[in-house]
C-alpha cells in the first residue's frame, strides 16, 4: 500500500470496533488516571449530558496537575486540566487531514465524531503505524517484484 494511499483512508477505520472511554468533567484527575491505567489508554473524552466537553490525556495530567504545586489529583476536577474546546474530525476525514491537524494544533488525540455524536478518540502514534505499516507494504511489494 502506498504512502498516498494511506493518506487517503478514513479514520473510522482506525475506531471500528474498539471501545470508547469517557470521563465526566466532575470526576478527579485521580480517577481519570486510574482508568487510564487499567484500560491501559493514554487518553479519555470528557462527556457531559452526552455531549463532548474536552479531552484529558496523560500529558494535561502531568503538566495541568502534577506540575502545578497547588493542584491535588484526589481533589482537582478533570474539567481544570482538560483540552477544551476539543478539536474533532468527522469519521469520513482522511488520516492525512487528520494528521495536519494534529500537529497544527499540537494534540495527540483527537475524538472522532459523526455529526455531534462522538464514536471514540484516536491517537497521532495510531496514525503514525499505519503510515508505517503502508510503507512497509510498500517496499515488501517492491522487493517482491524485484526478485
Amino acid at each position: 500500500m502506498s504512502f498516498h494511499s494511506v493518506a487517503q483512508k478514513k479514520v473510522k477505520h482506525l475506531i471500528h470496533g474498539k471501545p470508547h472511554y469517557t470521563i465526566a468533567p466532575d470526576c478527579t484527575v485521580q480517577n481519570a488516571a486510574n482508568l487510564m491505567k487499567k484500560k491501559n489508554i493514554s487518553a479519555l473524552s470528557v462527556m457531559q449530558d452526552k455531549q463532548l466537553s474536552g479531552v484529558v490525556c496523560e500529558r494535561d495530567i502531568v503538566h495541568g496537575c502534577l506540575g502545578s504545586l497547588d493542584m491535588d489529583p484526589m481533589t482537582t476536577p478533570v474539567s481544570q486540566i482538560m483540552t477544551t474546546p476539543p478539536i474533532t474530525v468527522d469519521k469520513n476525514m482522511t488520516l492525512g487531514i487528520t494528521a495536519v491537524t494534529m500537529i497544527e494544533n499540537n494534540i495527540r488525540h483527537v475524538p472522532v465524531t459523526a455529526g455531534t455524536k462522538v464514536l471514540g478518540l484516536i491517537s497521532i502514534q495510531q496514525i503514525v503505524e499505519e503510515f508505517k505499516m503502508g510503507v512497509e507494504s510498500s517496499i515488501a511489494g517492491q522487493l517482491f517484484v524485484a526478485a
